[in-house]
């Protein structure tokens, strides 16, 4: 699978986007009532690149054009920072079910504050789906704790499967649209920000 050129991700200016499906049938009672599709939900992520030269534009968008607009995805790795301390390799104490919002971890820093942090990004190693942590993770001096995120598990997960945080998590991401365009005159010799669209890509 093709990866996102990291020189051209710039965090500041990368637009976080979280996309859920929702039925809202109406009500003749004037009582909504509302019903989650599925697991569909996905990110998106619009990156606006620092001004490249022409050089950098040209490989940019010939980068973009062998993605065969939302055909072909690419791995895009975390463009934000991570809040927490981090970890190494966490491993999940047990099984999880698809639809949980917490998992159990061990093989993480003993007695420790602050591991993950609400907005932190993590990923599963048995799928593609990144999820986003909900509530501060602390271990306990065995090095265990419980991490909340969301949206729910798409993918019922093993014991032992290990989850990676912060800058080791990639995105799979397909491009928003099949039409891509730049706006460049080459004649100018000016630097220009060039912006690409993406949504996350699942198919496991």
């Amino acid at each position: 699978m093709l990866i996102f050129p990291a020189k051209y991700v710039l965090p500041q200016q990368a637009r976080l986007r979280s996309l859920d499906e929702t039925q809202t049938p109406p009500s003749q009672g004037g009582i909504d009532h509302t019903n989650r599709i599925g697991y569909m939900h996905k990110w998106g992520i619009d990156l606006t690149t620092p001004k490249l030269k022409y050089a950098d534009v040209m490989g940019l968008f010939s980068f973009v054009c062998s993605l065969g607009g939302q055909y072909n995805p690419c791995l895009f790795a975390n463009p934000y920072p991570p809040i927490g301390t981090g970890t190494g390799l966490a491993l999940m104490r047990e099984n999880a079910l698809q639809g949980a919002q917490s998992v159990a971890l061990y093989n993480l820093p003993g007695a420790k504050s602050g591991i993950f942090e609400a907005g932190d990004f993590i990923k599963f190693s048995n799928h593609s789906k990144v999820y986003m942590v909900t509530q501060s993770l602390n271990s306990n001096g065995a090095g265990q704790g419980t991490v909340y995120f969301t949206p729910p598990l798409r993918i019922g997960t093993a014991q032992n499967t290990a989850l990676s945080a912060g800058p080791d998590v990639n995105f799979t991401m397909r491009l928003k649209s099949d039409s891509q365009d730049i706006q460049l005159r080459a004649t100018e010799g000016k630097e220009v920000p060039v912006k690409v669209e993406f949504v996350e890509f699942i198919n496991d």
